[in-house]
């Protein structure tokens, strides 16, 4: 049976596009801030902030993509630090991009940043470090300091980080003057800059046919619905082609996609709540079963019905899970009562997918 894809590939999430619409103004501001590493100058610093799927680590890969070969000496390296969640990993898989010989394990901290130093002195590196899933790491002000030291001395690294939120305001002030930070913002996409955005990976992963423009509408508007993630939108697209394969449709319609979007969602976040430790694991499921049931729950709420149902932990363990939670963009947290540290906890996935993929 025929296949509606041409190339799948192409909807997978780690795939890069030759064109990123709606971000031509995202690109051209990092560009320009990037722009003195050609002449072997400094370049910006750079916090780059929005809502998941919104494109900023696309933008970013696609711009370290166009310098890569210019020169030898410019050195783009792209981390994720949700992979490298420690000052000694960060440094380490640092220095194996920068093609240095460091084991990853068996070696002290302070024997690598001597090779990375070492490297850049010699070799005079304009090194443009991205960490991606920077609020892994902000609170780490060692690393943050560690890395601003590299540059002081070997006057020519730039960092890059890229978060879910804006959180500069919690860094030590003496780091905040040592980055001297720009901001990039990454908005929300609406409904027609998503349908333009899988209209173009359509064009390129299915046959011509294969599919209508009511599906690819619909694909934009689960996008929107799930906070204008372009990734919803993208993976919507690619289970509604991997149900017609199945089915043996000839094309993508409406229904399919409808079918396709709850498996969509669950594939996008589990590996997000898979990696959580089992206290973290246990918090989400009963902040989903109780916003499930369109009910608030504040931190006081869930302290306590935490600790009815799995034993008691101090409170401070339980701040500390809290604030891990809202680091990895699972849960977001507001002010509930202006005296006393109470807060409103809101689930930042949907929780029929929370409690699908962790179950209860």
């Amino acid at each position: 049976m025929p296949s509606v894809f041409l190339r799948e590939e192409v909807l997978y999430p780690d795939y890069l596009p030759d064109y990123l619409p709606h971000r031509e103004a995202q690109i051209r501001d990092i560009s320009f801030s990037l722009r003195p590493a050609l002449n072997f100058s400094m370049p910006d610093d750079l916090f780059i902030y929005g809502p998941p799927g919104t494109g900023k680590t696309a933008v970013v890969r696609y711009v370290f993509r166009e310098l890569e070969g210019v020169s030898r000496r410019i050195k783009p390296v792209y981390i994720n630090a949700w992979m490298n969640n420690t000052p000694t990993a960060v440094f380490t898989e640092l220095a194996r991009k920068l093609g240095l010989p460091v084991p990853r394990r068996g070696i002290s901290q302070e024997e690598v940043l001597a090779r990375i130093r070492e490297a850049m002195e010699k070799e005079r590196y304009v090194v443009i470090l991205a960490l991606d899933e920077a609020d892994q790491v902000i609170h780490r002000e060692k690393l943050l300091y560690q890395l601003t030291r590299l540059n002081e001395e070997s006057g020519r690294l730039s960092l890059i980080l890229i978060s879910n939120s804006l959180p500069i305001s919690s860094l030590d002030s003496r780091i905040r003057s040592s980055l001297n930070l720009r901001t990039v913002e990454f908005p929300r996409y609406t409904v027609p800059e998503l349908k333009d955005i899988v209209k173009e990976r359509a064009e390129l992963a299915l046959v011509p046919g294969t599919y209508t423009e009511e599906a690819l509408a619909l694909c934009a508007v689960y996008g929107y619905k799930e906070g204008g993630d372009a990734r919803v939108a993208i993976q919507t697209l690619r289970y509604a082609g991997r149900l017609a394969d199945y089915e043996g449709l000839d094309v993508i319609t409406r229904d399919v996609v409808k079918r396709a979007y709850y498996s969509a969602r669950v594939s996008i976040y589990r590996s997000q709540l898979l990696d959580l430790d089992q206290p973290l694991r246990q918090l989400v499921v009963e902040v989903a079963r109780k916003i499930k049931n369109r009910k608030k729950i504040t931190s006081g709420q869930l302290y306590l019905q935490f600790c009815d149902k799995y034993g008691r932990v101090s409170e401070r363990t339980f701040r500390y899970w809290i604030q891990k939670l809202r680091e990895r963009g699972i849960i977001s947290t507001s002010r509930a009562s202006v005296r006393g540290n109470v807060y409103t906890i809101y689930l930042n996935i949907p929780p029929d997918v929370v409690l699908h993929v962790l179950g209860g």
